[in-house]
């Protein structure tokens, strides 16, 4: 595996950001880190930034070439860096669907006795 990814979802409304990513959980933190690093030198960007309450960020690692891409929906590459630097130690794997539908149909076969 050359490339690795780390999808971002931020909820400003609620203060969340979830992660899908194919890491392994405990390198998540370490990787966001090093990219933050990687953009400290950077100039401003100017940019008008998008007004929403959800923003999306994509992070993609090249291990053959070392190199960081990331792509946003936030209009302003300043405020997607922080908002990476914000979720470092504060991110939860985003819920799986999936898990989600069989743990209802789940409840519907075996109901608790109250």
């Amino acid at each position: 595996m050359s490339k690795l990814y780390i999808n971002l979802e931020v909820n400003l409304k609620d203060n969340e950001y979830f992660i899908e990513t194919n890491l392994k959980e405990s390198k998540v933190d370490d990787i966001l880190f090093e990219f933050y690093r990687s953009t400290l030198d950077e100039d401003p960007d100017k940019s008008k930034s998008n007004e929403q309450d959800k923003y999306n960020i994509k992070i993609g690692l090249d291990l053959e070439t070392d190199t960081f891409t990331m792509a946003s929906d936030t209009g302003n590459r300043v405020l997607s860096y922080e908002f990476v630097r914000e979720a470092i130690k504060n991110w939860k794997l985003k819920p799986n669907i999936e898990s989600k539908v069989n743990k209802a149909n789940l409840s519907e076969q075996y109901p608790q006795a109250n």
